[in-house]
């Protein structure tokens, strides 16, 4: 549109006059110079169109877009009104279409009405280039008619601003993009401030890659909110339904195709996932997306086709069974990083994701992930080298040991921190990663074997309950059987085949034991505790060198015999008495007697 010099209003503006003839002389000249330069046709003043809500107004609407194509162009004016056309207006290149008003101006179909409503010129064909639709509503009346489309363009260049298209029997807006003729440099489409109203097919159909939708909404369009099959770019757009349970209510909120990027959009009230990725380096930046007022099992986000994904920072809530994010396929090579605002009983995951996956999910609102939720944190797979071929600069998984390593600028190995405890199930075999150096071991299963890591790993098991670990096997160097309770911590040397003991941190303590002719003590006991008066002939043998202290809360005796070496025939003790033997892994021998008799 072309811009004019201001000029000097020729009315005298100090007095309240009415205005003077050359004044309205002046304002008939600049109106007159703006229309040699701007074709604009006002369709009910031109063209007669009555916009009563009632006339078939299609041959006024037709004339007056015939008016501006022959003028190369313009803008066609539609003031207040609804008008009602019985048949498909064409849209030419370089023309406007401007109302009053999406709450004052609508374009209504007729009823009986079947196809689409605003058809851009040579769609199947070259397609349109340039011109937009303004300020007013289109309404597809699909209540009395049947498979209308609101808008539908092959356009390159085309811009809609404040458009509402409503009550369509299929989707709302369709647009797609015609190569050649019409590929030039610049947006196909640019979409600011309109809405799809409870259309049947899909709210946004976008085929006309490149194009950006600002500040649009999709609600209640039955299919899909916003459905895309080529790149372009959203930007605090909404999709949403009033009420899930609703007949109406949408399946999609968002499908977005490879190169699609949403930042700061709303996705809430679909009934089968709010948001589905279908192509490749696709994106979804902050915002918010939820499950709506009757809060169904739909997925948040869905991994059907998509790879190399990124979502970052959404508030993800109120999801059930369907899980924050489902992978229907596995979404290799994606980044996820969102807040969660989770229960006990919800799913963070549904379907089996790659492993090649970042994962950062954080819960919200002070509550834990649900129990079927996906590790928290799941770190990308590291370029395995084998040594010596590492470029320096460079993180790598070292492929003898297993381990993630740094070469510096410098070619000087080194080895990173390991990881936060890890925790471990007893078993006779049990498995332990190279990423970690301490293991909590749970369970009472007796160890017989701990499946060999890389040489120089050297580990603690740290152990939760009473089990046996069994010298033998590649446990062969440790120094004897371990019998571990709470507490206990056992160190431990890998050579790349067996493991050597460092250390034992074992409990001196060993608790009470009642006495008879024939009693045990645990191998790592330094002090047992003898109740009763049975005389005790016989203790069971430990290993070579274990000094054990047995306190008696009783009068009882040890005879002298089987495989206890006393310096008399019987020591006898009275209660809160001490007696020390020795052990060399057959027979006990007295250190320390209280008293012999």
């Amino acid at each position: 549109m072309t811009t004019f010099t201001p000029k000097a209003w020729k009315n005298d503006p100090i007095h309240s006059t009415p205005i003077s003839a050359a004044a309205l002389i002046d304002l008939e000249e600049r109106v007159t110079d703006y229309a040699a330069e701007v074709f604009w046709v006002n369709a009910r003043e031109v063209h007669g169109a009555k916009g009563d809500g009632s006339t078939d107004d299609k041959t006024a609407l037709k004339a007056a877009l015939a008016a501006a194509k022959a003028a190369g162009g313009g803008v066609v004016y539609l003031p207040v009104g609804t008008y009602i056309t019985s048949e498909k207006l064409t849209i030419p290149s370089n023309v406007r279409i401007v109302g009053d008003g999406w709450v004052s101006t609508m374009i209504k179909a007729k009823s009986g009405f079947s196809g689409t409503l605003f058809e851009g010129e040579n769609y199947a064909t070259t397609g349109i280039k340039n011109g937009g639709i303004e300020h007013l509503t289109i309404d597809g009346n699909k209540a009395n008619t049947e498979a209308v489309v609101g808008v539908k363009l092959a356009s390159k260049n085309f811009y809609f601003n404040k458009v509402i298209v409503r009550e369509c029997d299929s989707h709302g807006f369709s647009m797609k993009i015609v190569e050649g003729e019409l590929e030039v440099a610049g947006l196909d489409n640019y979409m600011t401030s309109c809405r799809a109203i409870n259309c049947e097919g899909k709210g946004f159909n976008i085929e006309a890659h490149d194009t950006t939708l600002y500040d649009c909404q999709a609600i209640q369009c039955k299919e899909t909110g916003f459905y895309w099959t080529v790149n372009g770019y959203m930007i605090n757009c909404h999709s949403w339904c009033y009420d899930s349970s609703i007949e109406s209510a949408t399946k999609t909120g968002y499908r977005l195709a490879t190169s699609v990027h949403c930042v700061g959009c709303i996705a809430e009230g679909a009934t089968e996932r709010q948001v589905e990725f279908t192509g490749n380096v696709a994106s979804w930046v902050g915002g918010e997306v939820f499950n709506g007022v009757s809060k169904p099992n739909a997925a948040l986000f869905e991994f059907n086709g998509g790879a190399s994904i990124s979502i970052l920072d959404p508030w993800c809530h109120e999801f059930g069974t369907g899980g924050a994010f489902k992978f229907t396929t596995n979404g290799e090579n994606s980044i996820i990083r969102a807040r969660c605002f989770d229960s006990a009983g919800k799913q963070i995951t549904q379907g089996t994701p790659a492993e090649d996956i970042y994962w950062k999910i954080t819960p919200g609102g002070g509550t834990p992930l649900g129990e079927a939720a996906y590790d928290k944190t799941k770190q990308r797979s590291w370029i395995s080298f084998a040594p010596g071929t590492v470029p320096n600069k460079t993180d790598f998984l070292d492929s003898s040991t297993g381990r993630r390593k740094f070469k510096d600028s410098n070619g000087t190995l080194r080895e990173y921190q390991m990881g936060a405890e890890e925790e471990v199930a007893s078993a006779n075999t049990i498995n332990i990663s190279t990423r970690a150096s301490t293991f909590k071991v749970t369970g009472t299963t007796e160890i017989k074997k701990i499946t060999a890591t890389y040489a120089g790993h050297v580990v603690q098991l740290r152990f939760t309950g009473a089990l046996t670990v069994k010298k033998g096997e590649n446990l062969a160097n440790i120094s004897r059987d371990m019998e571990t309770q709470s507490g206990v911590v056992l160190s431990l040397f890998c050579d790349g085949t067996d493991w050597y003991e460092i250390s034992r941190q074992e409990s001196s303590s060993g608790g009470t034991v009642a006495s008879a002719s024939t009693i045990s003590v645990k191998n790592y006991a330094k002090i047992v505790k003898i109740s009763g008066s049975t005389e005790i002939k016989k203790i069971n043998a430990t290993y070579n060198g274990h000094v054990v202290t047995l306190v008696f809360t009783e009068t009882a005796k040890l005879v002298d015999g089987e495989n206890l070496k006393l310096s008399a025939t019987t020591a006898a003790a009275s209660a809160d008495d001490a007696f020390t033997l020795i052990c060399d892994g057959t027979n006990w021998f007295q250190v320390s007697p209280l008293q012999v008799n």
